[in-house]
């Protein structure tokens, strides 16, 4: 780790107040390294790619939970009802959805870094 700030090497000709070094570094954010994308591109578009597989997975499990809440109903109306079985369905509801929750916000943070990364 550099602590003092002359141990830099900003300058490209050796000259003070020069950061010839250091603009060639920035300019590597926008040149096309992967697949002809700047790195800021790639980023945003992993990041879509695994927010937009994570929101499908999401809706499928949902539907999945739906079914079978469904068939659960269908079961218990020719069953009859059992409270212990239906708290902790309630329970199991409340965690799946608490999960679905975290993820979305997980989801939301990689998209506002990778917004912010673009904005540099």
């Amino acid at each position: 780790m550099i602590s003092n700030p002359a141990e830099l090497a900003a300058s490209s000709d050796g000259s003070p107040g020069s950061n010839g070094n250091l603009v060639q570094l920035l300019a590597v954010q926008n040149q096309p390294i992967t697949g002809g994308q700047s790195p800021t591109d790639f980023y945003a578009g992993m990041v879509f790619r695994v927010g937009s597989k994570v929101a499908n997975a999401s809706a499928v499990r949902d539907a999945s939970d739906l079914i079978l809440r469904q068939l659960e109903d269908q079961r218990s109306s020719i069953s009859g009802v059992s409270m212990d079985e239906e708290a902790a369905n309630l329970i199991r509801y409340e965690r799946a959805y608490q999960a679905a929750a975290r993820v979305i916000s997980a989801v939301n943070e990689i998209t506002e870094t990778a917004i912010q990364l673009g904005r540099y």
